[in-house]
């Protein structure tokens, strides 16, 4: 009775005492009899009775004989059978379901049993027969998934017991029939057993979930489970019932009265379908339209803020804020703000819904939901129009990139932004950042609208605003240029520095010196005069004591101080970034000495923040870092190698097993002396961030310290290469690493060769197709031959055998910068391995593509039964634009040697440019094929002609894509020239192809200009190529009126040198448009954006001209 006591004193002293007799195997049959005795002891002593006997049955049980193991069998069935007490009742379960991992096959009563109490017309004995299922599913799972015949014989028993359970009219009889159909469910969901035997009962399970909503939220917790398991698993039984799976998830999500981590889960399962099969959603008659109306609804009728997303995750800012008494009307009078709330569910699954599904499927819908509410005399209304606008930014960005579509979002946004109400200022803020993060780079052509509109932002006196702003100017500051931010720049650096003094609010101050640091990145030298100022104040942060993990949990006013320092410290590599080695070098020592103390304590976030900085300040102060190799490089290769986290004591499942924990039966009885069962993989994403910044600062400082860091690259090397390991069975180190690590990895190889490199001077010349290593300029030393040889076979492993697309779309970009720096030597000796493994890739059948062949067929492979449809929604995957670059890096490299392998490359890269593909891909295509025209000789390119370059040419010409055709007319350009004369028997229908192009109105749209500007450069090197096949009469005067080029000045020297030797020629057709062309010449002079060389040459046309 002692341990029923409320006294953790009397607990802890009665388990000492209790734990030497549990250890005798006799302890046992003792617990039968107390458990057993109702007459004799009170329900609290039986309930625990069955706890320990649940902890130490299963070391005592197979030292009993067989006799007295029937015995226990049958006194525990005895006492399930005229037990009174649920909780005791429950208790026994519990030991029953220990049993059976080891007596499943042996004890016939059990099964005999459940069925007769699952049709018993006691609703608690049926109930027993379920709870008894839920406590066996994984012990009858197993048995059914390695043994088929006694599946055979089991899983229609099992089936029929379930299904008569869910139709049981007893609401916790049902309840638990629910609960054990989801637990059987959830561990065969990747199996075929699951879509064998028990595809029906999912419909069931949402029925009586459904029914049981006001009744049992815990049937409606494990419905929700088994859908996002099943969803996960891909298996038939979701998507057979996707349609009603979807509107009753949808209708848990938007019930009020349910709790929120309910109404979570049903969102994560809607966003789970949405991701992993978006276009079955789509084919939902209205499906998509009704989700998103929910959402916006969910945030409108909700009075709380919408723009909670800075703080959810930052406990000291939410803490200000709940204090803050100027946060009226939204975060200051919310008890529940920085929770999870309905609000932050709905803009996850909008946010997921955005990313994973067609932008054209999504985003007229955002249009209609937001007009419907933007101009609403209702505040929520208003706040959720433009919430969900910022919230969809980053999945529906290229719908927002086209047109004027961005015209009338920054119009709208900036509207809202002078909202009297805070909460839709809070939101419009939030909205202006998403778009200054994910709209670039045309988001910075309304910078002279935008930033005044911030700067009042800033005095704004709600807290939310003035940090949501600071956010705003962090995204849209670190992307303009000097010249962009230069008259900005005096007030800024002022207000942010004035908000940084005299704040003592820890979100503003972090927000405004990441601001800071966004603003010193844009304004480059130019920030050199704050300098003084600035570091003064950041010097003050990075000099805070730094607080140990018990301060910040015990002491809320200093909590945050280590973030605070750490952004600060982060800001001084910034700003070393932008003002130079001269202009930093008084400050470095100080700062390094404030990141080497961050290191010496247990901060993970601290260490991330010094590893950012030695990586920036490696590139700042080059050959001056390398004194700090020795006892970084070390320190730096000790985190990366740590596996601390990945193995961590398995947690208890359940309160009734976490009862009691110092009579486990683990510490003494652990037969092997490993405690090998005890253990599972627990990565600790701090550690991972961690080590994450400690690869991205080896990669930078092997890539700008020089020669010095050769001593380390060895090693360096092997290390990061561990991380990549997929052969060693049960690899710790491939399974502790992750997406996020392997991704890092690959850009750090490619920094790896450059110690090496340095030993040479730094720059190497090669020649196209040489494959000589001798032959380069200097000669390429074994070292820098052996280092590039590793680096590239790791990378192209990645290639073979990496199942993320984006640790391969970086891996491609690493390749790319090896094999461009070093030439032909470097590829020659994996050329095999490499073109077989980028082919494969080309053609869709790498493993990193495995993931997306699910998204696009059907369970049987043949998909979805609507091709048409596929073909609409197919959507662009970003890594394949790196993998083409790739193929377009080997074909400079290579030049006419690549021609060898057109055949396969051109059917396989021609595939991603089919009408039915996204524009993304389309453009990709015509640019791939315009750099391999432009690199290999007529020769090699002619075969293939007429069947794929000209064909290309005239599909992307007639594209209704601006970038399609902006590529197609690069390709035209090249192609005619590469073929010379050859080509000139189509330039008649090629010119009447690029015709429509230069009748495109440029003023209207920024995307209209680079369309233009390579249609000229195609004119141009057609007139250069074969000046005879041009009708000069007509198409000069049409191409001088769309110069000078207005956006891509790498085709300056095309045009103006065609033009240049149209004049030297003395050509009469150019002599007669003198007055075009002078206005032409003048004002590319007078273009700063013109190159140097480029305006020499038509300054000296125009002094001819003008004489």
């Amino acid at each position: 009775t002692a341990l029923t006591q409320p006294d953790t004193n009397v607990i802890r002293q009665a388990e000492a005492s209790i734990k030497p007799m549990l250890k005798d195997p006799r302890c046992v049959a003792a617990l039968l009899d107390i458990v057993g005795n109702p007459a004799a002891q009170n329900a609290g002593v039986r309930q625990i009775g069955a706890i320990l006997l649940r902890k130490r049955i299963s070391s005592h049980y197979s030292k009993f004989d067989a006799g007295t193991q029937a015995q226990v069998k049958a006194k525990l069935l005895e006492i399930l059978q005229t037990e009174s007490e649920r909780s005791v009742r429950k208790g026994i379960i519990g030991v029953v379901g220990i049993l059976t991992k080891t007596e499943l096959a042996t004890w016939p009563e059990l099964f005999t049993f459940i069925g007769q109490a699952t049709q018993h017309e006691s609703a608690d004995a049926r109930e027993i027969g379920f709870l008894l299922l839920e406590e066996m599913s994984e012990v009858l799972g197993t048995a059914m998934e390695t043994d088929e015949e006694q599946c055979k014989s089991m899983a229609p028993q099992i089936n029929s017991l379930l299904e008569r359970g869910l139709a049981d009219n007893d609401a916790k009889v049902s309840a638990a029939s629910v609960r054990a159909a989801g637990s059987l469910l959830s561990f065969l969901a990747e199996t075929p057993q699951m879509d064998l035997y028990f595809k029906g009962l999912l419909s069931g399970v949402i029925s009586v979930a459904d029914r049981l909503k006001g009744v049992s939220e815990d049937a409606v917790g494990v419905t929700l489970d088994v859908l996002y398991d099943l969803t996960l698993s891909g298996c038939s039984s979701v998507m057979d019932n996707i349609e009603p799976v979807l509107a009753w998830t949808l209708s848990v999500l938007t019930t009020n009265d349910l709790e929120i981590n309910l109404r979570d889960s049903a969102a994560l399962v809607i966003a789970q379908l949405c991701e992993i099969r978006g276009k079955t959603v789509c084919k939902i008659p209205n499906a998509v339209h009704n989700i998103m109306a929910a959402l916006y609804v969910i945030i409108e009728s909700t009075p709380e803020s919408a723009a909670g997303a800075l703080f959810e995750n930052n406990p000291m800012w939410l803490e200000e804020l709940q204090n803050d008494d100027t946060n009226t009307g939204a975060a200051g009078e919310d008890d529940n703000f920085g929770e999870t709330s309905i609000i932050s569910c709905a803009q996850g699954t909008l946010d997921m819904m955005a990313i994973s599904l067609p932008t054209k499927v999504v985003w007229p819908i955002v249009m209609q939901q937001t007009t419907q509410r933007i101009q609403s005399t209702n505040v929520d209304a208003r706040k959720s129009a433009i919430a969900c606008l910022g919230v969809a930014a980053e999945g529906c960005k290229d719908e927002i990139l086209k047109g004027n579509i961005l015209d009338e979002v920054v119009k709208c946004t900036l509207s809202a932004a002078a909202d009297p109400e805070l909460k839709v200022r809070e939101v419009a803020c939030f909205t202006l950042g998403q778009l200054a993060e994910h709209c670039q780079p045309n988001i910075l052509r309304y910078s002279s609208a935008i930033l005044p509109v911030v700067f009042q932002l800033l005095d704004d006196r709600q807290t939310t605003v003035q940090v949501t702003s600071c956010y705003v100017l962090e995204q849209f500051c670190e992307r303009l240029e000097p010249k962009d931010i230069r008259q900005f720049l005096d007030v800024l650096v002022k207000k942010l520095a004035s908000m940084l003094e005299s704040s003592q609010r820890r979100s503003i101050q972090e927000m405004s010196v990441a601001a800071l640091s966004a603003v010193a990145v844009a304004s480059e030298e130019e920030f050199t005069p704050y300098i003084a100022h600035v570091q003064h104040l950041l010097m003050t942060l990075i000099a805070l004591p730094i607080v140990g993990d018990q301060e910040s949990s015990s002491t809320g006013g200093i909590m945050g101080q280590n973030s605070l320092r750490g952004r600060a410290l982060e800001c001084m590599g910034h700003i070393a970034i932008a003002v130079g080695k001269d202009a930093f070098a008084p400050y470095f020592t100080p700062v390094m000495t404030s990141a080497a103390q961050g290191l010496a304590s247990d901060d993970t976030d601290l260490h991330e923040f010094a590893y950012a900085l030695f990586a920036n300040l490696a590139k700042v102060m080059q050959a001056d870092f390398a004194p700090c190799l020795p006892e970084l490089v070390p320190h730096l290769l000790k985190v990366v190698e740590s596996q601390e986290g990945a193995l961590e004591l398995k947690e208890a499942e359940g309160a009734a097993q976490a009862q009691f924990s110092g009579l486990d039966d683990s510490d003494d009885d652990d037969e092997d002396g490993n405690g090998a069962g005890n253990y599972v993989v627990n990565v600790r994403t701090a550690m991972l961030d961690a080590k994450k910044g400690a690869i991205t600062a080896l990669g930078e400082i092997s890539r700008y310290t020089g020669p010095q860091f050769t001593p380390y690259t060895t090693q360096t090397l092997t290390t990061l290469c561990t991380l990549l390991n997929t052969d060693a069975d049960n690899n710790m180190s491939y399974i502790y690493s992750n997406t996020m690590l392997r991704s890092e990895v690959a850009e750090a190889l490619s920094g790896m060769i450059m110690p090496a490199v340095a030993t040479l001077g730094g720059d190497i010349e090669w020649t196209k197709g040489e494959a000589n290593p001798a032959m380069t300029k200097p000669p390429l030393t074994p070292q820098i031959q052996e280092v590039s040889q590793m680096c590239l076979q790791a990378l192209i492993v990645i290639l073979k055998e990496d199942m993320d697309s984006a640790v391969v779309g970086k891996s491609c970009e690493s390749m790319q910068a090896i094999l461009e720096l070093l030439g032909p030597a470097s590829l020659a000796p994996v050329a095999n391995e490499c073109l077989e493994a980028v082919h494969s890739l080309l053609s869709g059948k790498a493993p990193c593509q495995e993931s997306f062949e699910r998204a696009l067929l059907g369970e049987d492979g043949n998909g979805d039964g609507d091709d048409d449809l596929d073909d609409d929604l197919d959507e662009h995957e970003s890594y394949m634009v790196h993998v083409m670059d790739l193929v377009g890096a080997m074909g400079r490299i290579l030049g006419s040697s690549f021609a060898q392998y057109l055949p396969q490359y051109l059917p396989a890269i021609c595939r991603w440019g089919k009408p039915s593909k996204p524009a993304e891909d389309r453009a990709m295509t015509m640019g791939i094929l315009g750099e391999l025209a432009q690199e290999i000789d007529a020769a090699s390119l002619s075969p293939h002609v007429e069947s794929v370059f000209y064909p290309a040419i005239q599909a992307g010409l007639a594209d209704e894509d601006g970038n399609v055709q902006r590529n197609a007319a690069f390709l035209t350009g090249v192609t005619c020239e590469t073929l010379g004369d050859a080509m000139s028997p189509q330039y008649m229908q090629l010119l009447q192809l690029l015709s429509p192009m230069f009748a495109l109105p440029v003023t209207v749209s920024e995307d209209v200009a680079p369309i233009v500007d390579n249609a000229a450069a195609a004119v141009a090197r057609m007139i250069t190529t074969c000046p005879s096949a041009v009708p000069l009469e007509q198409v000069l005067p049409t191409f001088l009126s769309v110069l000078p080029l207005k956006d891509d000045m790498t085709e300056n020297e095309t045009v103006y040198g065609c033009l240049l030797t149209l004049l030297g020629s003395n050509n009469a057709v150019l002599a007669a448009q003198k007055a075009e062309l002078l206005r032409v010449f003048q004002a590319a002079v007078a273009d700063e954006n013109v190159q140097e060389n480029v305006k020499a040459q038509l300054s000296s046309a125009l002094a001819s001209l003008q004489n």
